[in-house]
Order: structure tokens, then C-alpha cells, then sequence
């Protein structure tokens, strides 16, 4: 078997679906498709043609659901379906639905049982109320998917039912075939992650390295190149809806909210930041060090003042390839997200230098590079076959070995303006 549920906030319609057919354009008819095996609880009002009448039975529904003002979704709507070449009787369809009514918390309360005979496959619906006559909600929906399928492997067994390959199986199948991608998923996660403060942050930054987010009663992520999609579940724990929120800090039902990292907290970390790297650099400035004694250095300078660096290295060439920072009672936050000139390559072209001639560098670099882009775009009107100049691609020595295009100047140029425009905001 396989087992499929929903959840609904009203039974009329649903009742609709179970009992009538449909005709080629989707609308409902008055033509019964639907075999009503088993009622309990509930009155079967009929009308004057020997019809149920379905508002009747709605009625009676809503009335014990509005005992319980808490639970909006009061309807459970369970689909079992049998392996394409079992055939079930009435009466075996009865007794599981008496038996999951029974495992799933509904057995005293108002339900429904629908046999329909309109698809290869024979399968049943199930109709519940989650309340129950005294006003309680009696029937969780939480973590029912896995529940749903090891009841219906129990079922398979008692009875000596076929077995039918689940959606678990499946999914669990694929991944293990797939395990290169999920691992390649998890590490694009762990990478955004620590930079993101909400979800929306959080799939804004997915879409950039080709993944959607999709976010329900959980969360799941697919590959827009290669099409593979993944619970996060599935991927493990800190993967979760849940896990991923407490990464991100956002706070759990019922838990106290933390300090947030708003606006005036990140402009607070810049200023420390630049005063830091001025004093780091006007060390370096009288002596020569290496890449990896200027981030230890830094490291040292912001400790001082209760800042945590965390350095991202590749695996391989233990080169520095990303950073992020950390202030007292708030998350991590990576460098792109104070901006452009707080990146660990930006950083790093500012160690040595002083700030006046880091801004004359690289505005010198931004005009000069406009210039000559403006050249180059009239010698190639002249000739079209003139081969560019390679002034796009001049590399300046910085103070500790690092090498800068002029385009990589303007850019910085243009990000410290948008920056210094922010200075004074109250949030970002």
C-alpha cells in the first residue's frame, strides 16, 4: 500500500470529491463514483433522490470542529492505494481504515470511508475530524509521512498484502545513487549558510548557485542544472527546516529572541574593521610579512576587541578563500555582507597600504580604466579587426604579493563610495 494525506479546513468539498465523479472538463456531477463502506460518528442524511446529503454531513463536521478554535485544519484526508494487481474486498478495506483509525488517534471521532473503482488500482479514502466530541485535537500530523508508510509495511504483512514500492523507497534509492550531488548540495549550504540572516536571504543566495528553495512544513532544494531535488531531511539533520532556522539564529516557538545583528551593529563592525586594518597595515608598512602572518596578525587585532575571525580555506592549497566575522551575541557574518572592500580579497589589497593611498590607488585605477575602455571602444569602431589593447588585464604588485586588475580597483573604488553613502543610515 501506499499512503497518501492531506490536510483541509472544511469537509463539504471534500466529501463532494469522494462521492461524486467528474466529468471530461473536471466539473462534478450528480453521478455517484464513490462506495461508501463505512461511516462512524456521523448521521447519513440522505436526500429525497437517495443521495447523501453532503451539506448535512459537512454541518455536522463543522459543529464538533468549532469546539476547538485552535486547530484550523480539522479535516485528515487519507488516500490508501493497493499494488495494481491486488484486489480488495469491502470488507478488508474497512478493517484498514478501522486499523488506522485506531494507530493515527481518529477511532472515536467523526469519519468517512470512500471505495473508488475508477483507476487500475484499487484504493480508498478516508474522511476525518481531528476533533473529538470533548473539543480535542486526537490526530498529530507531525512526522506522519514516515509513520504513515511503516504502518502500511505492518498492514502489508498482517494481511499478506503486496508490497508496493513507497515514495520513501524511492527517494532513499535515488539518493544513493546521487550521493555526489547531495554532498555537493550540503557543501553549497554550509558555504551560504553562515552569510545568511533569514530564509529569503537564505534562497536569494541558493538561486545564485542554481538552486531553488522551496519551503513548506519542511524544506527541500533542486538543482536547476541537473534537475536532482533533495529534503533537506534527507541530507541530515542540521539540513532541515528546523536545523537550517537554528543555524541562521532565527528562534524556535516559545524560545527567547537573541540579539539581532541590525544595521548600526554592522556599521559598528566596519568601523572596527577599517581602524583595525589601518594599524595592521602601518605595522606591515616598516616590516615585510608573509600572507599568513598578516591574517594572524589581524586575527590578534580584532580578539583585541571581542571580533572572532573565521577563515575559509581551500582543502588543498590551504589558501584563504572567503571570511567572516563575529561580534558578541550575534551570528557570523560573512565579508561580502558588509560589503565589497571587507571580502578576504579585498582585505587583502588593503593590508600595507594606508587609506588615503588605497583610495588614490584605486580611484587613479577606476579613471584610468574608463579612459582607456572609452579608447579601445573608438580604435575598434575605426577597425573592427584591430586586436584590443591589454590594459584590462595589467596586474599592479600590492605590498604583500597580491595581484590587482584595474578593474578589480574600480570596482572597490565604487564599493567604498556606495559604502561611505550607507555610513550614517540607522538599518541596511
Amino acid at each position: 500500500m501506499i499512503g497518501k494525506l492531506k490536510l483541509g479546513s472544511g469537509a463539504a468539498a471534500l466529501i463532494k470529491y469522494c462521492y461524486y465523479a467528474k466529468d471530461e472538463n473536471g466539473r462534478l456531477t450528480d453521478i455517484i463514483r464513490g462506495e461508501l463502506l463505512y461511516s462512524n460518528q456521523l448521521y447519513e442524511s440522505r436526500l429525497s433522490n437517495g443521495h447523501l446529503d453532503i451539506n448535512n454531513i459537512a454541518s455536522q463536521y463543522q459543529r464538533v470542529a468549532d469546539t476547538n478554535s485552535k486547530t484550523t485544519k480539522f479535516i485528515w484526508h487519507q488516500t490508501l492505494n493497493f499494488h495494481p494487481e491486488e484486489k480488495v474486498s469491502n470488507e478488508m478495506m474497512v478493517t484498514l481504515a478501522r486499523e488506522f483509525a485506531q494507530a493515527f488517534g481518529f477511532k472515536d471521532n467523526q469519519y468517512l470511508v470512500f471505495r473508488h473503482r475508477d483507476r487500475t488500482n484499487d484504493h480508498f479514502h478516508i474522511v476525518a475530524n481531528r476533533i473529538d466530541a470533548m473539543g480535542k485535537n486526537t490526530a498529530s500530523d507531525q512526522k506522519n509521512y514516515e509513520k504513515i508508510q511503516q504502518w502500511c509495511r505492518v498492514m502489508e504483512n498482517k494481511y499478506k498484502l503486496r508490497l508496493t514500492e513507497n515514495h520513501l523507497q524511492k527517494l532513499d534509492a535515488r539518493h544513493n545513487r546521487d550521493n555526489q550531488q547531495a554532498e555537493k548540495l550540503k557543501k553549497i549550504l554550509d558555504a551560504v549558510v553562515p552569510g545568511c540572516q533569514t530564509m529569503s536571504e537564505l534562497s536569494i543566495a541558493l538561486r545564485r548557485k542554481n538552486i531553488t528553495m522551496y519551503l513548506g512544513r519542511g524544506v527541500s532544494f533542486t538543482n536547476k542544472r541537473s534537475g536532482v531535488s533533495f529534503k533537506g531531511s534527507d541530507l541530515g539533520r542540521e539540513y532541515s527546516r528546523a536545523g537550517i532556522e537554528k543555524r541562521l539564529g532565527i528562534p524556535s516557538p516559545g524560545q527567547k529572541t537573541g540579539v539581532r545583528f541590525d544595521g548600526l551593529k554592522r556599521q559598528a563592525l566596519r568601523d572596527s574593521i577599517d581602524s583595525i586594518v589601518k594599524n595592521v597595515s602601518i605595522i606591515l608598512s616598516a616590516n615585510a610579512a608573509s600572507q599568513e602572518a598578516v591574517w594572524k596578525a589581524f586575527g590578534v587585532r580584532l580578539k583585541d576587541e571581542n571580533i572572532t575571525l573565521r577563515l575559509a580555506r581551500n582543502p588543498t592549497s590551504g589558501k584563504v578563500t572567503g571570511v567572516a566575522f563575529q561580534t558578541q551575541g550575534s551570528r557570523f557574518v560573512n565579508g561580502h555582507e558588509l560589503g565589497e572592500q571587507y571580502s578576504h580579497t579585498m582585505l587583502t589589497m588593503r593590508f600595507g597600504r594606508s587609506s588615503a593611498e588605497f583610495v588614490q590607488l584605486i580611484e587613479q585605477w577606476a579613471t584610468q580604466d574608463l579612459k582607456e575602455d572609452d579608447t579601445q571602444e573608438k580604435d575598434q569602431q575605426r577597425n573592427a579587426t584591430e586586436v584590443p589593447t591589454e590594459t584590462n588585464t595589467r596586474m599592479v604588485t600590492g605590498p604583500n604579493g597580491t595581484y590587482e586588475t584595474n578593474k578589480d580597483l574600480a570596482k572597490i573604488a565604487q564599493s567604498l563610495r556606495t559604502v561611505a553613502q550607507k555610513k550614517h543610515r540607522p538599518k541596511i
